[in-house]
């Protein structure tokens, strides 16, 4: 009864280590993949200051 009982106790524990693994690496994806969402958004933002800032230079040319 009680090799039953140990044998129950871990596979229940290597479950739990199992499951928290999935999670860590889940997260880490999530991380992964919002970090680079963040770095898409700056470059389009940096791409939009350079094109407003192309743009304000030809209207100074096209004034003077």
């Amino acid at each position: 009864m009680r090799i039953v009982e140990l044998f129950v106790l871990f596979s229940l524990l290597f479950t739990f280590c199992d499951s928290s693994q999935a999670d860590a690496k889940a997260k880490e994806e999530a991380d992964r993949v919002a970090e680079e969402e963040r770095k898409k958004k700056e470059v389009s933002a940096l791409f939009f200051m350079h094109k407003q800032t192309t743009r304000i230079k030809v209207a100074e040319h096209n004034f003077l």
